[in-house]
């Protein structure tokens, strides 16, 4: 066990060059740690590496090159020497996907070896052979192997042929805030959702729900490569004016109060961080149930739960809610308490603080 009053030092990487919800999931992470963790962050993107740092005042950081593939010497030298200038007692992964922060697993293996927690924050199946194969091989190097919830841990278990069982389950938390409002122009009821504009969010079956639903619009706070794609099909489908795609800001969460309802058309998931900030903002969710959603969300009590991939169910379950403002209410009161008392931040950080005691004993 950790001694009583000795610090911990504690090594975080993330190679992400854009925010999203897997930084600001190590952000929170860091930011509710207990003070006995002198924490180090390391990164590849300057920005992403100064947001994150912003949240753990008196945090070290590292700027390190991105790795360029398994021949970039150059990128494999200054990870590791940066790991050995934090001289961490253990090593924190944050991997976006299975097939990120290799170079940084690389580091930690020749630096923390047996003391390493890898996250794994979205459970997408690996194209490359090598990389499967490379996990599986790393994974014995692990002092633990976490994904954001129980669905997300088999699913990585299966997709690397792990043993059932050796990748545990941390559910990603929130640090709880009052988003300010932003002032919304123009009518009718609004549906809305925060998140990247790439196909794995499933924003074009958003699109295509909306031909169901003429009375209302869809806001879309993000920015990514699909956005010609979903602009392009909104105009074939007739519903390019309810359409609208204000890009990303740092104050996305203030879009929150303008949605009557938020939805998370999502292909693949794993525990996202938007759909957690719309339920503690008491907006009624319609998500679809992948990942570990489910083990946020309990379908008709806390939101509503659809098959990933269907417009007409996505549709109905929006016409649901928004044609019945007690259900909204009900759902929305029911989703602000769960995540209150298990999706925070704080409850997040608790619990890793388990984990490293755990793997430095």
């Amino acid at each position: 066990m950790t001694v009583e009053g000795r610090t911990t030092r504690l090594l975080a990487y993330t190679d992400a060059q854009l925010w999203g919800g897997a930084e600001e999931s190590l952000a929170g992470l860091v930011s509710a740690l207990d003070n006995r963790f002198d924490v180090s962050v390391v990164g590849v993107d300057r920005t992403v590496l100064d947001r994150v740092v912003r949240r753990r005042p008196g945090a070290n950081s590292y700027l390190v090159p991105p790795f360029g593939g398994k021949l970039d010497v150059r990128s494999l030298w200054a990870h590791l020497r940066a790991f050995r200038a934090a001289r961490p007692d253990i090593c924190h992964l944050n991997l976006r996907v299975p097939s990120s922060c290799q170079a940084g697993l690389f580091a930690a293996a020749l630096t923390t070896p047996f003391r390493i927690v890898v996250v794994e924050q979205l459970p997408l199946p690996s194209r490359s052979g090598f990389v499967r194969r490379w996990r599986r091989w790393a994974s014995r190097l692990y002092g633990a192997h976490v994904a954001v919830g129980e669905a997300s841990a088999r699913a990585i278990e299966r997709e690397f042929g792990l043993l059932p069982g050796s990748v545990r389950a941390v559910h990603n938390g929130i640090v709880p805030a009052v988003p300010a409002a932003r002032a919304m122009p123009g009518g009718g009821r609004v549906i809305g959702t925060l998140g990247r504009l790439v196909p794995q969010k499933g924003h074009d079956v958003l699109v295509e729900a909306l031909t169901e639903l003429p009375d209302a619009r869809a806001v879309i706070v993000g920015e990514g490569p699909s956005r010609a794609e979903l602009e392009q099909l909104a105009r074939r489908l007739g519903v390019d004016d309810r359409l609208e795609l204000p890009g990303w800001s740092d104050d996305a969460p203030g879009y929150l109060p303008t949605f009557d309802v938020f939805v998370l058309p999502s292909r693949d998931e794993g525990l996202p961080l938007a759909m957690l900030e719309a339920m503690l903002a008491g907006v009624p969710v319609v998500a679809s149930d992948v990942g570990s959603i489910r083990e946020a969300i309990e379908h008709d009590r806390s939101g509503m739960l659809v098959p990933a991939g269907d417009p007409h169910a996505l549709a109905v379950a929006v016409r649901l809610l928004l044609d019945d403002a007690e259900l909204r209410a009900r759902l929305a009161e029911a989703a602000r308490t769960t995540v209150s008392s298990s999706f925070t931040a704080q409850v997040m950080a608790s619990r890793y603080e388990q984990i490293y005691d755990e793997v430095l004993a």
